[in-house]
């Protein structure tokens, strides 16, 4: 493939994954449901343009094509194919593969986020494009939340669902809960990232709003699955961490026990009457002759 045609494809592919990222702030007035529907359709659309450029380049360079051993991929794979699968066994199949403009959550979205993912893990290769994309994505959340308070505050401007709680712009305190406890974790990996103390601390400060956001919308079961999964990230760091280290240590004692001083001692003095003829004299007397053939090698080459 030409190069060039490459760059142009890998380009569309990662600023169209970038402007995914800011589809949650899209509201789409002449729908029915114009927090969801308009959202989906557009992603819909900008998925298939991806697959489409990300086909053209698996089929001339096998670095672009997924690792179908690794194990993420391969469970989702299988779960996207039985999902597939029991939409056959269900009462409604055209319901079960479409959904409903309230929900979009049929076979057919599922399917656009499974192409949507072998993309992302096929061309983004390297943690630079990651946490592009995981900075860009906190961006749309920062929006999004800043939106959320200007509901609760009253600005009468804004759309809002008849819903007490707060909605921002994905139209259900529900999603929008999930949506913050993402990001909160998502912002806590960067503040273990990142090395300047800038980026931390912004890394820190989008924790916290998101956090806030996530209270603030009152959705118990978002609330209660970020207060299970922070206790058992705790257990992780109290138990597991220091018992890998441990091992760690112990494997490293045990692969360098022959690097005592005693031996090392014996391996110098081995060395030593091994390598009896070099002495400073015949040392400086092959340097000089080494140094005299690179003199005169350089010569010749020029």
């Amino acid at each position: 493939m030409n190069p060039r045609v490459e760059k142009i494809l890998k380009e569309i592919i990662r600023w169209l994954s970038f402007g995914i990222l800011f589809l949650p702030l899209l509201i789409y007035r002449p729908t029915l449901y114009p927090f969801i529907f308009g959202k989906i359709i557009v992603f819909r659309i900008l998925v298939e343009i991806m697959v489409a450029a990300w086909l053209f380049l698996a089929v001339y360079n096998r670095k672009y094509r997924p690792n179908w051993r690794n194990p993420l991929i391969l469970g989702l794979t299988i779960f996207t194919g039985v999902l597939f699968l029991t939409m056959f066994t269900g009462v409604d199949i055209h319901r079960s593969f479409w959904s409903t403009q309230e929900r979009m959550t049929g076979v057919l979205t599922i399917i656009h986020f499974y192409g949507w993912f072998l993309v992302l893990t096929s061309c983004f290769r390297n943690w630079q494009d990651w946490r592009r994309f995981i900075w860009l994505s906190l961006a749309s959340s920062f929006l999004v939340g800043f939106y959320g308070l200007g509901q609760r505050l009253g600005w009468r401007f804004l759309i809002k669902e008849g819903d007490i709680r707060m909605s921002a712009t994905l139209g259900n305190p529900d999603f929008l809960g999930v949506y913050a406890m993402c990001h909160a974790y998502l912002a806590g990996f960067l503040v273990l990232i990142e090395r300047k103390w800038i980026l931390r601390g912004l890394a820190i400060f989008l924790s916290g709003f998101s956090l806030t956001i996530l209270f603030l919308t009152a959705t118990r079961g978002a609330i209660v699955a970020f207060g299970l999964s922070f206790l058992l990230f705790l257990v992780f760091l109290i138990f597991l961490t220091p018992t890998k280290l441990r091992k760690d240590y112990e494997s490293t004692k045990y692969e360098s026990k022959d690097f005592t001083p005693t031996k090392l001692r014996k391996n110098y003095e081995s060395t030593k009457y091994e390598n009896k003829d070099l002495t400073p004299t015949k040392l400086r007397t092959s340097y000089e002759i080494t140094k005299l053939y690179e003199s005169t090698k350089g010569m010749r080459n020029f």
